[in-house]
């Protein structure tokens, strides 16, 4: 019996030290997964940290009117025109009825006029020419601000604002213009 005693005290050493080998494999291998899933998560935050300064520094950089302004002088003066210009647009009365047109002129002989028009568009002193120039003028910083926004501005926002102008630039080519009167002239 004693022989079997020290042959179960044996058994039970080595399946100790099996044990204890065991455990301190599985403790490398615990080690080894949570320092890699640490240097992952911390890669991840870097590039994360790295993208959001990225995306900081273009919208700064979209953002900066004065920066704009010294780079591309024109662009912002066309751009300047054409809020301006959309601006009276949309917040004017509408100008254009089913009547004929007729200038109109103040009693100062300012050209003021009522009815929501400018006071150069019923002016006869310039006529349609000066209509024509207006159109032109207008359609030339539209092209100006769309190419702009498709090259400055990131992705999708430059592209849709690029195409939303280019419909706006499509809309006034579309419009009659006016033909010059001469006078003196008959048919």
């Amino acid at each position: 019996m004693e022989d079997q005693a020290e042959l179960i005290r044996d058994e039970m050493k080595d399946t100790h030290e099996d044990l204890t080998e065991n455990l301190e494999k599985l403790e490398e291998r615990v080690t080894d997964s949570v320092s890699a899933a640490q240097e992952s998560v911390a890669e991840t935050v870097e590039t994360v940290k790295e993208g959001v300064a990225e995306t900081v520094d273009t919208v700064k950089h979209a953002l900066d009117i004065t920066g704009h302004v010294r780079d591309h002088p024109w662009l912002m003066v066309g751009g300047a025109m054409l809020t301006g210009f959309l601006a009276y647009e949309l917040l004017v009365p509408a100008r254009r009825t089913s009547a004929p047109a007729r200038p109109e002129r103040s009693e100062g002989g300012g050209g003021g006029g009522s009815g929501g028009r400018s006071w150069f568009s019923g002016s006869s002193m310039f006529g349609s020419g000066w209509q024509n120039l207006q159109r032109l003028a207008a359609r030339t910083a539209l092209d100006l601000v769309g190419r702009a926004a498709k090259e400055s501005l990131p992705g999708e926002l430059g592209t849709s604002i690029g195409q939303a102008v280019d419909q706006m630039t499509a809309k006034l080519k579309d419009e009659p213009q006016s033909q010059p009167q001469h006078q003196g002239s008959q048919s």
